[in-house]
């Protein structure tokens, strides 16, 4: 059961369950966060403020900026970066650069590398 993340998250904070790992990786987001793998070389590309490298994201597929996490009024989005080999929401593959909204407990698929994202709803949403 996916529950180590319960009554530690800020308002600003998600857990993300990464593969098969037990442990959440907790990220900040108030404005925009960028999943992917760090570039270890000088690169245009944005450096991803959650680097999934340890997660085998190389092997996996993940881009180097491959999915941004970004907040509106309506609640929290995802938005695929153009990433090489896309994006799904609970199976349903993602336009890049169209955010979608996320619901508490959505699977999220990055190219081959599966996870689940929790995180406390705004008090003001339905």
């Amino acid at each position: 059961m996916r529950t180590k993340h319960m009554n530690r998250l800020s308002a600003n904070e998600v857990a993300l369950y990464i593969a098969d790992v037990e442990d959440p990786l907790i990220a900040s987001i108030t404005h925009e966060t960028i999943l992917g793998r760090i570039n270890r070389l000088p690169s245009l590309t944005p450096q991803p403020a959650v680097d999934l490298t340890q997660f085998q994201a190389i092997e996996r597929g993940v881009s180097r900026a491959h999915a941004a996490l970004r907040r509106y009024e309506e609640g929290l989005a995802i938005l695929d970066l153009n990433s090489t080999n896309g994006t799904w929401v609970n199976n349903v593959r993602l336009t890049p650069q169209q955010p979608t909204l996320l619901q508490n407990g959505d699977r999220i698929v990055l190219a081959k590398l599966s996870l689940y994202i929790f995180f406390d709803a705004p008090a003001n949403a339905e």
